[in-house]
Order: C-alpha cells, then structure tokens, then sequence
C-alpha cells in the first residue's frame, strides 16, 4: 500500500524466496518522487513538536500539540479531522505540510518514508509473483471526487501503470481505506 520503498527491500524479497505471490498497490504519478505524504510529514511534524513539548500551526483550527499526554492518540485524532475536512481543505493541508518537509529537507532526513521508482517495481515485478494495482494517480480521496475525476485519476493511473510495468494493471485498492459506490 502506498509504494513504500521499503516493500521492495524488505517485504518483496522475504515474500519472493517462499513464493508468496502479492499484490501492491501505487499511486502512479507519486513513484519515486523525492517527496513525503502529507501523513508521514504530518507523523514527523508530531515527533519533533513532541520531541520540543512546542506545538505547530496547521491552519484554521489544526494543531500538533506536542505538549499532548498521549501523542499517537492526538495524531490519529488529527489524521481523522484532516481526513474528514472538504476534499479542497484536505489539499491545501496536505500541500503545506509537503512544503513544509521539503523545505526542512526531511524527504532526505527519513528515507524509511521514500517511495519506491518505477525501476524497482519493474525488477519486484519482473518475475510475475508480485503484480502491482492502482492506488489512484496523486493518492487522493477518490470517494471524495467527482464520478469524473474519479475516473479519470483511475484511468490515468492504469494506462502509467501499464506502461511502466509492462503487465495488465486489474487491481484498485481506494487511498486513505475510503471508498463508495463506482
């Protein structure tokens, strides 16, 4: 789920030498970028606030508090109220925050967030035990989108998938665990 390099240095060669075929599912336009998701710097964020008992503005009433008792409870709270917001508020929090980590340089700083490149996923992919599935093109709320968007961020990322991976992309996993009627 997501692209994680760490699937594929990980997971995939565990998985491959007992035959334990597997599916991962990618946001096509996000493989390999030198980039976090709003989650992980969101997760970074909350370490270092905590790590400095400070606190940090999000926007219109979002806080990581790092003063917080119980700060993986305060996290999961905030990650919710994020992803309960307008789908156009969500992207302006979740473009502050990737702003945020690549202007402190922390895309470099924790490489266990890094996504893997279209590269490894052809070499992870090249022997047909593990297939790779969509996972929307950007890793939006695709519920949350128009019927039209929707179809297209899914279509887009089938026809890069397919290109890149050189196989039939047949699989959909709906970012974020959200997911509605198609």
């Amino acid at each position: 789920d997501d692209g994680y390099r760490n699937v594929v240095t990980t997971a995939w060669p565990i998985l491959k030498a007992h035959r334990v075929p597997a599916t991962v599912f990618i946001p096509a336009a996000l493989a390999g970028r030198p980039s976090l998701f709003w989650f992980d710097a969101l997760r970074i964020l909350a370490a270092r606030c905590a790590a400095t008992r400070t606190a940090a503005r999000l926007g219109d009433g979002l806080e990581v508090d790092g003063r917080a008792a119980d700060m993986d409870r305060t996290l999961r709270s905030l990650i919710g109220r994020i992803g309960r917001l307008p789908l156009s508020e969500v992207d302006e929090v979740a473009e502050s925050l990737r702003a945020r980590a690549a202007s402190a340089g922390w895309p470099e700083q924790y490489p266990e967030f890094a996504l893997a490149s279209w590269e490894e996923w052809r070499l992870a992919a090249g022997n047909g035990l593990l297939t790779v599935g969509s996972h929307g093109l950007s890793h939006r709320a695709l519920a949350a989108l128009a019927p039209e968007q929707r179809d297209e961020e899914l279509r887009q990322s089938r026809v890069r998938i397919e290109q890149e991976i050189g196989r039939p992309c047949r699989a959909i996993a709906y970012a974020h665990g959200r997911w509605g009627a198609a």
